[in-house]
């Protein structure tokens, strides 16, 4: 199962990826490219104040980067992952500088999580991101699953 396989690796690599982040290339391209999908390329308002909800945020990073930019000024911010070691940097990192953003460790297939599967099952919001998510779909029905569970938390509309 994806999430199962993504979750193991991931837990040994935590800390590391999260600094990773800081490379030069992860900031020009990466975030770039990131930002002008789910921004909007300076179109509109964006994501201003508006909910967001990022599917497979690891550390947090695109989390942190749409919530704390002025120019970008999310609303309610939330982030989910399967992986255990990767919440918890999210957290580690939310707790020395709170940026009023979420995290919660979930299984988006349906084998568990900490428990906050409930909240964030019930949670609406305006926009979905899953820069990272969709690759780690290992069939089509993981996929739909995948797509599924960003429809939900869309709503209608």
């Amino acid at each position: 199962m994806a999430t199962v396989r993504a979750r193991e690796l991931y837990n040994d690599i935590a800390f590391d990826y999260s600094t990773i982040k800081t490379n030069k290339f992860k900031r020009w391209v990466e975030e770039t490219t990131f930002l002008d999908a789910i921004v909007g390329g300076g179109c509109g308002d964006g994501v201003r104040g508006k909910s967001v909800l990022d599917l497979g945020c690891g550390s947090g990073h695109f989390c942190r980067l749409i919530k704390e930019n002025s120019g970008y000024g999310a609303g309610n911010v939330y982030g989910v992952d399967v992986c255990d070691a990767m919440v918890e940097e999210a957290k580690r990192i939310e707790k020395s500088a709170p940026r009023g953003i979420s995290y919660y460790r979930v299984d988006l297939l349906g084998s568990g999580g900490d428990g906050a599967g409930d909240t964030v099952s019930d949670l609406r919001v305006d926009v979905c991101a899953a820069a990272y998510l969709l690759p780690y779909a290992s069939s089509v029905e993981e996929l739909r699953k995948f797509c599924s569970f960003a429809a939900r938390a869309l709503g209608s509309g």
